[in-house]
């Protein structure tokens, strides 16, 4: 997210760091750790953007992240069947059908 995060300022003059709470993320400690393992579904996360020269932060924004369960296949189905033909003979010159 540093890049939405930044919103078009130079990345090489900031440093984003995300916290678990709002008093860390003002204090600029404990910042979270790639890869990291959210704590509450949904959870808010507080970023913070600091001026790697003065060493001032100038923003503290936060923004949720979301667990989705991913999809599952269903084993009771019959699998969909594609079948792919070239018919054209502008392409290989061919006008019988390549079944794939």
């Amino acid at each position: 997210k540093d890049e939405e995060v930044l919103n078009g300022q130079d990345p090489t003059q900031f440093i984003v760091s995300y916290h678990d709470n709002l008093a860390d993320a003002e204090a600029g400690m404990n910042g979270l750790v790639s890869s990291y393992t959210n704590t509450s579904n949904p959870q808010q996360i507080f970023v913070t953007i600091t001026n790697n020269v003065t060493g001032c932060s100038i923003s503290t924004q936060s923004f949720n992240i979301e667990v989705q369960e991913a999809a599952q296949a269903n084993p009771n189905m019959d699998p969909i069947v594609y079948e792919i033909c070239d018919d054209n003979m502008e392409t290989d010159g061919d006008t019988t059908d390549d079944s794939a």
